[in-house]
C-alpha cells in the first residue's frame, strides 16, 4: 500500500496475477463457477452424511430433521395438495405421520 492510502502499482499487479492464478484470468472462471464445482464434487459425500445422520445421529430432533430433509428431496415436501386420502397408500399414511411429528416438534409439542 503506498504512502496515500490507495494500493500501489505492485499492489494491483500482485491482485491481477492472484486473480490469474485462482480464477484463471480473463475468460476464466467465477467464484459462483468455483464454488458450485466443489459443491458438485461434495454432493455425493453430503448426501451420504445426511443420510448417515437420519440413521445414527444421538440426538432425536437431528435424526428427526435430516430423515425430513431427505425425504423432501427425494419425494417433495409434503403437503395436502400432492397427498393421497388416508388409508390408500401405506407408505403416504407413514409420512403424513412423520411430518405431523415434525410440525409438532417444531411447535415443542408432542
Amino acid at each position: 500500500m503506498s504512502d496515500d492510502g490507495y494500493p500501489s502499482a505492485d499492489d494491483i499487479e500482485g491482485l491481477a496475477k492472484l486473480e490469474t492464478s485462482v480464477f484463471g484470468g480473463p475468460g476464466g472462471k467465477s467464484a459462483k463457477d468455483l464454488a458450485k464445482a466443489v459443491f458438485e464434487r461434495n454432493a455425493v459425500s453430503a448426501a451420504m452424511t445426511i443420510s448417515n445422520l437420519a440413521l445414527h445421529a444421538v440426538n432425536e430432533n437431528t435424526k428427526l430433521r435430516a430423515a425430513q430433509y431427505v425425504t423432501d428431496r427425494v419425494m417433495g415436501p409434503l403437503t395436502a395438495a400432492n397427498s393421497t386420502p388416508p388409508g390408500e397408500d401405506a407408505l403416504m399414511d407413514a409420512l403424513n405421520e412423520f411430518n405431523d411429528a415434525v410440525k409438532q416438534s417444531d411447535r415443542g409439542t408432542s
